[in-house]
């Protein structure tokens, strides 16, 4: 039978609309699961131990749909049963079809793009089954399985089209029961304590991923050609910032924090926005980015409204080229005055 430890939503567990709204909620933190364990041999796979017939996918191979693949067909089916008790059309389709597919055979050459746009489509749908992400946005959950390898040619723009209207009329109906929650005084946001010590320590990680950015000096003043080395140094330094940045978004997002994801974004666009202009990049940035992992590691270690505006205050000082917007980062901070911790959001399987 299926379970789960604690819904997105604060509810208690109870029968009708709100059990099943956490169900739902509860099913996408599913999603989580083989993304997080996803490993660069689970992306690739290793040959099948005997040949297939011709023609014929060896069931078994991680090619075919092994690793990760495997585990987020296994979890789609739990959201698409959770779809299916509150009649979301639209998202049955789309999930039925990105399940068909993790399903067939997968190309190796393939496999870090499909991982990445995996990704991607999960923190969307957790946005989605929260009632977080925008009406006028939902129709992103089919529109992006166009950029699968081999779907483009099987959703059709005249698929998209209708599948996209439901997805409308069902984030209508998800973000309605959410805004009720919140207007009755009954909604916190609940986050996995396991989901936040996920979060702390790849906070703790990042300045191993800023490098030079964070050891270098400043720009010499002296010869072209040692200047001229130091920018090339800080450059790739400061791309492979913005690129763990840019993960940790993602494993923000992934946890349904989505304007606090949004918030993390903008210091991915100013770290690439250096690294083409690497002369721009001085002390004050220097200084910045040394306190942003044990900023972060803090608030999800501990999380509070006061480590909350430390650590998105980071992102908008006026040093960067494109602070973090005062609208994003209020958004941000105001998830977690309601922020509540529990053990975990996990869909669980137990014995029948």
């Amino acid at each position: 039978m299926t379970g789960m430890d604690a819904g997105g939503r604060g509810r208690a567990a109870q029968p009708g609309a709100d059990a099943r709204l956490d169900a739902l909620d509860a099913a996408a933190v599913g999603l989580l699961e083989p993304l997080i364990g996803a490993t660069d041999l689970e992306m690739v796979g290793a040959a099948p131990d005997g040949p297939a017939a011709d023609g014929e996918a060896s069931p078994a191979g991680p090619t075919a749909s092994g690793g990760w693949r495997v585990g987020l067909a296994s979890a789609l089916d739990r959201l698409a049963e959770a779809a299916l008790a509150l009649e979301l059309i639209g998202l049955g389709h789309v999930v039925g079809l990105l399940r068909a597919h993790l399903l067939g055979v997968a190309r190796p050459e393939d496999a870090a793009l499909e991982l990445a746009l995996a990704e991607g489509w999960v923190s969307d749908a957790i946005a989605f089954c929260s009632g977080q992400l925008p009406v006028d946005e939902a129709a992103s959950l089919i529109e992006r399985l166009r950029d699968w390898p081999g779907l483009a040619a099987r959703i059709t723009p005249e698929l998209v089209a209708p599948i996209a209207g439901r997805l409308r009329q069902d984030a209508g109906r998800i973000a309605a029961a959410t805004l009720a929650d919140l207007e009755s005084g009954a909604s916190t946001l609940s986050v996995g304590a396991d989901e936040l010590s996920m979060l702390a320590e790849a906070a703790e990680q990042l300045d191993e991923e800023f490098g030079a950015a964070l050891t270098g000096r400043d720009r010499p003043a002296g010869a072209a050609a040692e200047a001229a080395a130091n920018d090339d140094e800080i450059a790739e330094s400061l791309e492979l910032g913005a690129d763990a940045i840019e993960r940790y978004a993602s494993a923000v997002g992934y946890v349904g924090l989505a304007p606090v994801a949004g918030a993390l974004e903008t210091l991915h666009g100013n770290l690439l926005t250096l690294a083409r202009e690497p002369a721009g990049f001085d002390a004050r940035h220097r200084a910045l980015l040394a306190r942003v992992a044990p900023a972060w590691a803090r608030l999800f270690r501990e999380p509070s409204a006061q480590a909350a505006g430390e650590a998105l205050a980071l992102l908008g000082d006026a040093a960067w080229p494109a602070p973090a917007g005062r609208g994003l980062i209020d958004s941000a901070r105001r998830l977690f005055d309601s922020l509540s911790t529990v053990a975990s959001r996990r869909v669980v399987v137990g014995d029948e």
